[in-house]
């Protein structure tokens, strides 16, 4: 593929999981109210503190990773 060619299709694929992340929150957000609606519990989760409890029991090398490219992909926002 041509330069051209090559980011043309990463464009289209970044804009493709853009949408599909979007359909997806909204999706669940419709969930959350509907089984909340119906009674149900919905807990929020600290997304940070599950963080910081997995990082003190596994190290991202472990799982076969480099710590340089965990944090590359953590920075993306």
């Amino acid at each position: 593929l041509s330069d051209a060619e090559k980011k043309i299709f990463s464009d289209v694929a970044l804009e493709a999981a853009a949408r599909a992340t979007a359909q997806i929150k909204k999706r669940e957000a419709e969930l959350v109210d509907e089984f909340r609606k119906k009674g149900l519990g919905v807990h929020e989760v600290n997304r940070q503190s599950f963080i910081d409890a997995v990082q003190k029991a596994v190290t991202v090398e472990s799982l076969g990773f480099d710590k340089k490219d965990y944090d590359r992909i953590v920075a993306i926002k």
